[in-house]
């Protein structure tokens, strides 16, 4: 290695100028060592990743402190999720319609803090105001599409048919309780027939 690649190999693992490696490196008689050590004592050292107090600890110690994550990560992307989820539920709304008119636009965030702080007061609300015309759809550019609207509309078409059945069966019942009161009223009027001729003969 001729002295000006060992004045470079000595910059680079210094960090200090052409001049301040040339002149540590004639003082140490061109002895790459002890350029370094002199360099250390002078406090011109700025890679601290090449001095010679660097000990094998350090090295072994080094991957652990790599591998290691910093304290604090963990919570960081745990609150770094929350807050694009909570973003998420307030750009996107659970809009209550009837009659295809819009009654009540919700943020999905509060409708999700109901679900779980009064689920057994939520859903049976929910499921009710289907059967009395209510519909309900999404809004937003997470949750406003399609697919997941075409699933609530299926949700309230249930409830229709649901509702139109029973609207049936009560139609159906109705009938058969009048059927069975005409009948009774024609069996009346024959009784009083038979007794007003009953009289008439005596």
């Amino acid at each position: 290695m001729d002295r000006i690649e060992m004045v470079e190999k000595l910059r680079e693992k210094t960090g200090v100028g052409y001049e301040e490696a040339k002149a540590a490196l004639e003082a140490s008689d061109w002895d790459l060592l002890d350029a370094v050590v002199l360099l250390e004592k002078q406090g011109k050292v700025r890679d601290t990743a090449y001095s010679t107090k660097h000990t094998a600890t350090d090295e072994q110690s080094e991957p652990n402190q790599k591998t290691q994550k910093p304290k604090g990560e963990g919570l960081d992307n745990f609150m770094a999720w929350v807050g694009r989820v909570l973003h998420k539920g307030n750009t996107n709304t659970f809009v209550v319609m009837r009659n295809r008119e819009r009654k009540l636009g919700i943020p999905v965030t509060v409708v999700a803090l109901l679900l779980i702080f009064a689920f057994y007061f939520t859903i049976p609300v929910l499921v009710v105001s289907l059967f009395f015309g209510f519909h309900y759809k999404f809004e937003g550019p997470d949750l406003g599409k399609d697919s997941i609207n075409h699933a609530m509309n299926k949700a309230s078409q249930a409830a229709e048919a649901v509702k139109e059945e029973f609207r049936e069966d009560a139609a159906a019942a109705k009938q058969e309780v009048q059927d069975e009161i005409d009948e009774l009223e024609k069996e009346i009027d024959e009784l009083n027939k038979e007794l007003d001729e009953d009289y008439k003969d005596k």
